[in-house]
């Protein structure tokens, strides 16, 4: 599991190479599945929501709904960036 920071770098390296693309909305984006709040047993939004996975440990995350409802049609550019970055976060998990 990669922490945050790695996220970070990540998408500091992939933005590198992505045209038509909000830097600060996919940074964000990048870091956002989690951002949940630390409470006893977990996460609040809990882990199993923010990763669209089945099990806390991450590995089933369906990166596909992102691309397939947040991103593919979307026109706004902002929004498309911060999903595109989410995206990136959920790719990472499942490597």
């Amino acid at each position: 599991m990669a922490t945050w920071g790695i996220h970070f770098r990540i998408a500091d390296d992939l933005l590198k190479h992505l045209k038509k693309i909000v830097r600060e909305y996919f940074i964000i984006g990048s870091i956002a599945p989690d951002c949940g709040r630390r409470v006893a047993g977990g996460y609040d939004p809990p882990t199993e929501i923010t990763h669209l996975a089945k099990m806390w440990y991450k590995k089933d995350c369906d990166y596909n709904y992102i691309f397939e409802n947040c991103i593919k049609n979307e026109n706004d550019l902002k929004k498309r960036s911060f999903f595109a970055g989410y995206y990136a976060h959920l790719l990472k998990q499942e490597r």
